[in-house]
């Protein structure tokens, strides 16, 4: 069985370790609620847009452009935590 490009780059995403957050003085409430407001601004913009299901033969290429989407949804999520004042540990 082959995998699709799109699988493996969601696999290698989502077993990535988790960047930690943190910024003096706030409290875990108020880091959660800017962690959400940050993934909305991620997933609104026009980069994250899904992308049709194609033919084998331009799998290849879809499974790119969404490992660069994924990879830009990580900056705009990155830059929005640091707007906020966080940093990553």
């Amino acid at each position: 069985m082959r995998l699709s490009p799109w699988f493996v780059s969601l696999a290698l995403v989502a077993c990535s370790p988790p960047v930690q957050w943190q910024k003096p003085g706030a409290s875990e409430r108020v880091m959660e609620s800017d962690m959400h407001e940050c993934r909305l601004k991620t997933s609104l913009s026009p980069q994250s847009r899904a992308t049709p299901e194609l033919s084998q033969s331009v799998a290849k290429t879809v499974g790119s452009v969404q490992e660069d989407r994924a990879r830009e949804d990580a900056a705009l999520f990155r830059k929005c935590m640091e707007e906020k004042g966080y940093s990553a540990k």
